[in-house]
This record gives C-alpha cells, structure tokens and sequence, in this order.
C-alpha cells in the first residue's frame, strides 16, 4: 500500500511501481494505492504484459475514474515482419474500465411523461457542469439501410420533439429526405446517464428556421452561407477565400439564409433512459408511444 494525498502525487507513485517492475521479474496484475485521505478513496494500478513480457498498458484509476492510460508497444521488427505484425495485431482495450456509483432509478420515480423525465435529466446534467450538454449522436440511414452517425447539437425540444439545425444537401439531410427515420443518443458522463430516442424527422417551420438564423453569431451565419456542407472541397484556404468574401460582401450584417439551411425536428416514439450502476448492473427503463399514451417498461441492463 503505498499513501498518496492528491492525484498528481498518485500518478507520481504509479510511475516508480512502473519503473521496479521494468527493472525486476514482471507479471499481470493489479496493486491497490490508498490516497491516505480515506478507506473509501482507493486508487487502482493495473499493469498489463505483453507475450514477450513487455508493459503493454499501464492503467491508474483514483476514486473510480481513470486518470492516466499509458500504452508500450513490442519492440519495432523491420521489413515484412513489421509489415505482418501491424496486420495482425490489435489495441488491446480490455483493461480501460470504470465502475459506475451512482443513485438507482426507478419506477416510482419515474415521470409519466418521458419528455418531462428528459428535462429532468438535462437540468441535472446542467447542474453537473457537463460539457457538451446539448450534444446527441444522431443515426440516419441510406435508401441501401447503410447506417451513418455524427453528433448535432439540439437547439430546442418540447413534446413536439427535438430540434437541430443544418444544411439539407449534407449527408444527414439526404438520407432524411430519402428515409425520415432516425435516432438519438444523449451521453452526459458526469451523471453517468444516456437517453436513446426515437422516431420519425420532419422539417421545422420557415418561419422558425429564419428566426434562429438570424439569431446566430454574424460569423457562424457567414459560415453556413460559405459551406456547401458534406461536399468535397480541393483544400481550406478555398473555404477560408469564401468566407472572406462573403464576409466583405455582407458587412451590415444582413446575411441570408440558403434555401437548404434550416431545422429538423425529430418526433419520437420511443425514449430508453439508462443509469449507470455497479457492476454492469445499470438501469433501464424505455417508453413505448401507443397512440397518444406513454407506457414504460424496465429492461434488462
């Protein structure tokens, strides 16, 4: 056991276990550091070897977060063999792991409204400082069922649905227009929390599309008129001449929005809340949509 009083110190005192077991008899395994703050706060070093008996990772969890992940790689071969060995090998990343402790969600303390839930949990990761909180991996299809995913970030969200912003030539919009289908997933790590939803994509409004253009920064305006969003360009200073132009061309501020810019809102018809717990043992709860009523159902983790 070896007493450490702050991370930078814990991260110190896994660096000298590194350097003994680099200088002596190696093998797997983990060795417990306590922080010498409390019983509670134990931080983890987990060394991992290689065939050959070289330090594959070594990994430092202080109070259940990882702090540190260092990777060595076997030695360089040359030629063919190095060649061979890049083909064949893999990152090994079965020793990241983090273990989940927060509060248990359940049923009874479940909205009726999964929307309501929704905010709920938004407020909460707001109050958790997460960065990003506005931010959803947002999953299309093409006509082929060729699944694609990038993240958005949502501007606005009611029972009506969620909203986003951009440009309908993009490839997101493309596939929406040719399959109106799609999903969302909501990460905010601090709460250790995700929210999958749902359901069909329509357009937003004009009139609503035109008055969040005009809202946005002047720069991030000009940059929307700029780009013609997904299309292959030669190189940036192509896409830095335009914005120069444009940007001198509307120097009142007075910038248009293209007709292919503009909202989309998803309307859902099924929510899955997911709390992270103990031992992989997390909470689930979805809500299904039959007609105008919600009903939920706790899943399996």
């Amino acid at each position: 056991m070896v007493g450490v009083a702050t991370t930078e110190r814990f991260v110190k005192d896994c660096a000298m276990v590194m350097q003994a077991l680099t200088s002596g008899p190696m093998t797997n395994g983990e060795i417990s550091v306590s922080t010498g703050l409390s019983p509670q706060r134990i931080g983890t070093l987990t060394v991992s070897m290689a065939d050959r008996g070289q330090i594959r990772s070594l990994r430092c969890v202080l109070n259940k977060k990882r702090i540190l992940v260092n990777l060595w790689s076997l030695p360089e071969a040359k030629g063919d063999e190095r060649e061979d060995a890049h083909r064949n090998s893999e990152t090994d990343l079965r020793a990241i792991r983090r273990e989940y402790s927060n509060v248990a969600l359940r049923s009874v303390n479940l909205s009726e409204n999964p929307v309501s839930q929704f905010e709920c949990w938004f407020n909460d990761a707001i109050r958790a400082e997460c960065r990003d909180v506005t931010a959803a991996a947002l999953a299309t299809a093409s006509a082929e069922g060729q699944p694609s995913v990038r993240y958005v970030l949502i501007k606005h969200f009611s029972d009506r649905g969620y909203c986003w912003y951009t440009d309908s030539n993009s490839q997101k919009g493309v596939e929406l227009a040719i399959n109106p289908q799609a999903a969302l997933c909501f990460y905010w790590p601090e709460t250790e929390r995700q929210v999958r939803i749902s359901g069909r994509v329509e357009r937003v409004e004009e009139g609503l599309s035109e008055r969040y253009f005009k809202e946005r920064p002047m720069a991030c305006r000009i940059s929307a008129l700029a780009s013609e969003q997904s299309q292959p360009i030669a190189c940036r200073a192509e896409l830095e001449n335009r914005v120069l132009a444009l940007s001198a061309r509307f120097q009142d501020g007075d910038v248009p929005r293209k007709e292919s810019w503009g909202g989309y809102r998803l309307v859902p018809n099924y929510f899955e809340f997911w709390q992270g717990r103990q031992d992989r043992l997390h909470d689930r709860f979805m809500y299904r949509k039959n007609g105008e009523v919600w009903t939920s159902q706790r899943l399996m983790p």
